[in-house]
């Protein structure tokens, strides 16, 4: 199901914090997913995702690695082929599968850009290779 390698097609969303409020658009995004374990609606995986934001505006562009080195987290089942993840930095991924191969994905959290905290919000659409 979500064990794989996953790339990014589209995906957009809002970065909020020191310098405003900027509208982001997904310029690349990697995902590994391997490990997982489910019993009855929880379950864990290790993860690794790359991700790379730009502005709309084009002032800045934002890439992190966010969780790195096959990172271990949570995962609860929340509705028809839809996953839960919670990272430890509060950060919050919703997975929904559309197909197979496919899924669209929330994300919420707060990024350090440039020394400042940005609370962001984005969603995407995801391929598994």
């Amino acid at each position: 199901m979500l064990n794989g390698e996953w790339y990014g097609l589209s995906g957009s969303g809002t970065a909020t914090g020191e310098g405003g409020t900027y509208g982001l658009l997904l310029s690349s995004m990697t995902m590994s997913i391997m490990k997982t374990q489910v019993t009855g609606q929880t379950g864990t995986l290790y993860i690794t995702l790359r991700q790379t934001w730009e502005t709309s505006d084009d002032d800045w562009e934002y890439s992190t690695l966010l969780y790195g080195d096959a990172e271990r987290l949570d995962m609860s089942h929340v509705g028809v082929d839809m996953w839960r993840l919670e990272g430890s930095d509060g950060t919050v991924v919703t997975v929904t599968l559309t197909s197979e191969t496919t899924a669209i994905v929330t994300q919420d959290g707060i990024a350090d850009i440039e020394g400042y905290p940005y609370e962001y919000s984005v969603r995407y659409t995801i391929k598994k290779r």
